[in-house]
């Protein structure tokens, strides 16, 4: 004995409510000959009546009669009830003292005739199932209620009506002329595939219109690290648009929503665009080593001027962690961009190559450097831009008809969302692994340490070339250090470190 308790027995005791049943018409006498097309309406005629259908034939009463009686008994097609209008007319005819099925002898379209005119079927006019021709019988179908609400998801209802499918085709396959080409309709088959041909040519669209914007930004950018990232931040913000549509809004997939994900793939990539352009067309027009600064001004770099005051002894946690990040920011590069080539900074080839090294050993600072200018330039412009769009679709919210209402929350919703991840996402994968004006160099240097081992990399020796050729230059000035103790190491005490002052002569 299963358990009363248990999900499944649970979920079979819940009935479905008669209005919210739905509900499947099987036809006879007629079949498709045209398409019904999207959008307008057809000019040629979608059906016509089966000159074969002859329910006058005692087989074809049978076949009816059977396929009214035992679908029911069918689980896996989810009947719950049937209106049939042979089961009474079937009765009828019986209590009038007549064999059944009805005989050649008898006039079935007469009688069929008088009964549908006369009696009703479940409440309804029986004239409803039929199509009278000079008042004989041209075509009819019964209608089945099946035991599932009308707010089955597609992918349930396209297996039961593959079910169906399956049914009739067998029913077909088995029953005469007279009565064959039964087939079989319904509201739910029409939403589960029209829901389905609408999220497949939506995906298909989504990706050509996406591969489109790729490619733009490659041809925009001539970059396609650059072009992938960008094309990240956008599937993002339309991921998160779809999110807002169906779980924020709780609105079901249809023609807008469905354009509006294709439509504003634009506004997704307008503001990103921008700023991922100006990241990459700024030039670096110089790299300056902060350690030849440091070189060049010793007093004001290493201690305090004559007359400012002292540094004090004793230090606390925050000095000595402030200290060594301004250490470590010394320690890097200072590179100059701009929207045009610095003349100045275009001299001889020698310059050049000290750029080249020193870029290739920061990129993270190049990365850096370049969004913080594309920020500073482009995000003003792209904010003020999205506030204005924000604002306009605003007006577009207390509107009475419902698709104003929807394209202008969609339109702030991709608003917001695209400047967002333009300020705060787009910078933070460029820092990250943005691209580089010295990628192709790099991949060559990589390549050629693949296929040529060496004790160091042409980086570093480049680097090392440089520092020789800086300390062995006979101008430069010589310097002598001499690290005093200002107090005795004994002295310090816990937590504070020993001191000592650096003294620094040239000459």
């Amino acid at each position: 004995m299963a358990d009363p308790l248990s999900g499944r027995q649970l979920q079979e005791a819940v009935a479905v409510r008669p209005s919210e049943m739905v509900d499947v018409i099987v036809m006879f006498g007629m079949k498709i000959v045209g398409e019904s097309p999207l959008l307008g309406v057809s000019k040629d005629a979608p059906y016509e009546f089966d000159p074969n259908f002859n329910l006058q034939d005692p087989w074809a009463q049978r076949r009816f009669e059977a396929l009214c009686t035992t679908m029911q008994d069918q689980k896996d097609l989810q009947i719950g009830s049937t209106r049939c209008w042979l089961l009474g007319f079937r009765d009828y005819w019986i209590a009038k003292g007549k064999d059944w099925p009805m005989r050649p002898t008898e006039d079935l379209d007469k009688e069929v005739f008088w009964y549908a005119n006369n009696v009703q079927t479940d409440g309804l006019l029986t004239t409803t199932f039929f199509w009278f021709v000079d008042q004989k019988v041209k075509a009819t179908y019964a209608m089945m209620f099946l035991n599932v609400p009308k707010t089955i998801s597609s992918d349930r209802a396209m297996e039961i009506m593959g079910k169906w499918d399956e049914y009739i085709q067998t029913f077909n396959g088995k029953v005469e002329t007279a009565i064959k080409g039964v087939w079989h309709a319904s509201k739910l088959w029409v939403r589960a595939e029209a829901e389905k041909v609408i999220l497949d040519s939506t995906l298909v669209t989504l990706g050509i219109s996406l591969g489109c914007v790729f490619l733009g930004i490659v041809l925009f950018t001539f970059s396609i690290h650059l072009a992938f990232l960008v094309m990240l931040v956008v599937m993002s913000i339309i991921i998160c648009l779809l999110f807002f549509m169906t779980v924020i809004m709780a609105w079901p997939i249809g023609a807008i929503e469905v354009l509006s994900l294709i439509v504003f793939v634009g506004f997704a990539v307008d503001y990103c665009l921008h700023v991922a352009h100006k990241y990459h067309s700024c030039h670096i027009n110089a790299v300056i080593d902060m350690r030849d600064e440091e070189d060049k001004n010793p007093i004001s770099s290493e201690s305090p001027a004559r007359g400012s005051p002292k540094r004090p002894s004793l230090f606390s946690r925050h000095s000595l962690m402030s200290t060594s990040s301004e250490e470590e920011r010394r320690r890097r590069p200072s590179i100059v961009v701009d929207d045009i080539v610095s003349k100045s900074t275009t001299g001889g080839s020698a310059k050049k190559k000290v750029d080249s090294a020193l870029l290739m050993a920061n990129r993270p600072e190049e990365r850096f450097t370049r969004t913080k200018y594309a920020l500073e330039r482009m995000g003003g412009a792209v904010v003020g831009s999205s506030f204005t769009t924000v604002g306009c679709a605003a007006f577009l919210i207390p509107c009475q008809l419902a698709i104003f209402v929807k394209i202008g929350s969609v339109v702030m919703a991709v608003t917001i969302y695209a400047i967002l991840y333009t300020v705060l996402a787009l910078p933070a994968l460029l820092m990250l692994c943005g691209p580089c004006s010295q990628d192709m160099r790099g991949i060559i240097h990589w390549f050629k340490a693949a296929l040529i081992p060496a004790s160091s990399s042409e980086v570093e020796r480049k680097l090392h070339k440089r520092e020789e050729e800086r300390h062995e230059d006979p101008n430069a000035p010589r310097r002598y250090v001499l690290h005093m103790p200002t107090r005795a190491m004994g002295a310090v005490g816990h937590g504070f470190p020993a001191v000592r002052s650096r003294i620094i002569a040239t000459g």
